[in-house]
């Protein structure tokens, strides 16, 4: 339950489910030492229980551990439906439900997936056996985008009769959405200020917002990007940008994006791959406009030329957009607001809930 798009799902979707309906139990993993565990952070209060031995990293013994302590729960609580969600979780908790009698209906979703840019070789090869294996064993898939969806059953994961589409939904903090007003251009006092948000790792491309922040320098643009996050490549890149004076400040890891969210003008996306980025549906609902690059279902939560821009990754291109913004007060204010209503529309809390409830419904009628 680390900070991030499964765990704000999840979370969502435990607390909206009615009680009187639903009877739950939450099974989560450990967070990395350099992970903020989402339930704490934000002090929910569930039904939990802390799966002994099941982190991120792969470790046979914890693993084992993992499963069997997985098992032992599933036989106590007997579910009617086990729901998995991310990888390593989905494996272990599907296995698990194989193994039990009576054997509970298996629901497993799909945040994103690691089938490019994360894995090549072998190590990819095995990847694609297990998700096959295993989607030959759930009884329905949920995918949060259609092209998520599209790459996995490309790549033989499931059947198309198998998938949902089920977006994202967020709750509505009423504070800070009336702080999220846009700034005009005066306001901005000549600074149009970007945010990137994410981990420093290879697979979000954060080198991308230097080379972007060396052409901004050139042109001498008021434009100046901010990063929130923190990961191996961070170090690195901070130097280079301070080496080289660049219109770049380093924040850190933030435990509230939402809110760090409304203190800027608009989000950029850099990622080589991505499922359904949360970071654009939130900067969206707070009148955000969004430049991002054209991976995964990142055309999906936006409104190409309305809410953003999403791009093939070019410095020229990415430099012209957010100009375009900066520079043009009535388009940023047009924008805006598409972002704002699109998102409301489109992502809500009780949109999410009623998604999954009907979900939960047609497998029961499935199966009997």
């Amino acid at each position: 339950m680390n900070v991030g798009g499964p765990a704000i799902q999840v979370c969502t979707i435990s607390k909206g489910l009615p009680e009187k309906d639903f009877e739950q139990l939450l099974l989560t993993g450990n967070c990395e030492p350099d992970e903020i565990d989402y339930l704490e952070l934000n002090r929910i209060v569930l039904p939990t229980v802390e799966v002994v031995g099941l982190g991120r990293s792969i470790s046979f013994l914890g693993d084992l551990k993992a499963l069997l302590f997985l098992r032992k729960q599933l036989q106590d609580f007997k579910p009617d439906i086990i729901h998995t969600h991310t990888f390593k979780a989905g494996a272990l908790g599907r296995i698990a439900a194989l193994t039990i009698r009576p054997k509970p209906l298996r629901i497993h979703t799909f945040h994103g997936h690691l089938l490019e840019g994360y894995l090549k070789g072998a190590k990819l090869s095995i990847l694609l056996q297990i998700e096959r294996f295993l989607a030959r064993k759930t009884h329905l898939l949920v995918s949060v985008g259609r092209k998520v969806m599209d790459d996995l059953i490309t790549h033989g994961v499931g059947k198309t009769e198998q998938f949902r589409i089920i977006p994202p939904g967020f709750p509505i903090d009423p504070s800070l959405e009336t702080k999220a007003l846009p700034r005009s251009l005066s306001e901005r006092n000549s600074e149009f200020r970007c945010v990137w948000v994410g981990r420093f790792v290879d697979i979000k491309r954060p080198e991308r917002i230097v080379e972007i922040a060396r052409l901004l320098k050139e042109k001498v643009s008021p434009i100046r990007i901010f990063m929130v996050g923190d990961g191996h490549l961070r170090k690195d890149l901070e130097s280079q940008c301070i080496r080289e004076r660049l219109p770049v400040t380093f924040m850190g890891w933030q435990s509230d994006i939402h809110k760090i969210l409304t203190g800027f003008d608009a989000l950029i996306l850099t990622s080589a791959n991505e499922g359904t980025p949360i970071s654009i549906i939130e900067a969206q609902r707070l009148g955000k406009p969004v430049v991002a690059t054209d991976v995964g279902s990142v055309s999906e939560v936006m409104v190409q030329n309305e809410s953003g821009f999403v791009l093939d990754y070019s410095i020229d291109g990415f430099v012209e957009k957010l100009e375009l913004l900066a520079r043009n007060n009535n388009l940023y204010l047009q924008f805006s607001d598409k972002a704002k209503k699109f998102s409301f529309e489109r992502f809500s809390a009780e949109r999410l809930v009623n998604d999954h409830m009907k979900l939960y419904q047609e497998l029961i009628n499935i199966s009997s």
